[in-house]
């Protein structure tokens, strides 16, 4: 559940996600999600820049 969608979850221990500063921004911009096991999957904003060797090597690389 996002930070800012929900007031009363803020505090909640259980509703986070440790992030580095890139994949919380990527996340928070809805580029990616995690799957019940965890896994990276990645949004079709995100995938559509592949190409580039930052998104390479960030995140599909990463993918699942």
């Amino acid at each position: 559940m996002p930070w800012a969608s929900n007031k009363t979850a803020r505090l909640d221990l259980c509703n986070g996600l440790y992030l580095s500063a890139t994949y919380d921004a990527a996340f928070d911009q809805h580029l990616f999600t995690l799957d019940e096991d965890y896994r990276l999957v990645l949004g079709p904003a995100l995938k559509a820049q592949g190409a580039q060797p930052s998104v390479q090597a960030y995140f599909i690389e990463k993918e699942g």
